[in-house]
């Protein structure tokens, strides 16, 4: 007869194969350059020329991802803050397996609601 100690280490004995976390498929960086450069594609004062250039010199995704930044600036400066937006946070779902998840979050807007990129 089976004792529950006896049961118990049986159990703790079974080896189940590890499930690590699904792999994600990353965008290739260059399909991320051509996007970001694609939201810059109708500035053409210098600041954005400047940022095209660094988008295709840029030697990382990390680099890419902080270059948001410059080119929501020329967008705001063509346009408005709300179409810089509207261009860049659609972005964030491109760098999915570049980046860790928490970077990827997006600011809350002012109506309460937040966004964020997520893997599927």
């Amino acid at each position: 007869m089976n004792s529950i100690f006896d049961r118990l280490s049986s159990a703790i004995n079974v080896r189940l194969p590890f499930r690590g976390p699904t792999p994600v498929r990353r965008l290739h960086l260059s399909v991320i350059r051509k996007q970001l450069v694609n939201a810059l594609q109708d500035c053409d004062d210098p600041s954005s020329q400047r940022v095209a250039f660094e988008i295709q010199v840029a030697n990382s995704a990390q680099d890419l991802w902080l270059l948001r930044t410059d080119i929501h600036c020329c967008i705001s400066l063509a346009y408005s803050q709300e179409e810089a937006s509207a261009r860049i946070d659609p972005l964030a779902a491109s760098f999915i397996g570049w980046l860790p998840p928490h970077q990827l979050a997006t600011p809350r807007r002012p109506g309460g609601a937040s966004t964020s990129a997520r893997a599927s």
